[in-house]
């Protein structure tokens, strides 16, 4: 079984003509909507016992926005892509929480809460790139 980016599957089994006769069977899986990615992400967080602010439904339109940006990248990885910006999040949330852990009394709660500040600042550390 081989697995990669159509394109460059195609170059690699192109690159000796034996390949491609010992790989007869190619499978296309479609790449997920930008909708989805968000509804990944959301999952994501959900799993870990994570939950958005109300607010947050807003900047997830944001976030939507950016998948569907990523999403025309030659090398976006889908679900794994969502992965690594889940865990860029967490990542986020624990400096909010480090930050704010002295004026926190509740900080059990903001532990586990993503915020707006905190998916504004995914977007903001992305389009960076």
């Amino acid at each position: 079984i081989l697995a990669g980016y159509p394109k460059k599957m195609d170059s690699f089994l192109n690159a000796n003509p034996g390949l491609s006769r010992r790989f007869p069977t190619t499978i296309k899986f479609p790449n997920y909507t930008a909708d989805e990615c968000v509804e990944i992400f959301k999952m994501f967080a959900s799993q870990e016992r994570y939950e958005f602010e109300d607010q947050v439904q807003d900047c997830l339109a944001t976030l939507e926005d950016l998948f569907e940006s990523l999403s025309r990248r030659s090398d976006f990885g889908n679900a794994g892509e969502v992965a690594n910006l889940w865990n860029k999040t967490k990542r986020i949330i624990r400096r909010r929480v480090r930050q704010n852990r002295s004026n926190s009394e509740d900080s059990e709660i903001a532990d586990s809460k993503v915020t707006v500040e905190d998916v504004q600042n995914l977007v903001i550390e992305l389009t960076r790139i």
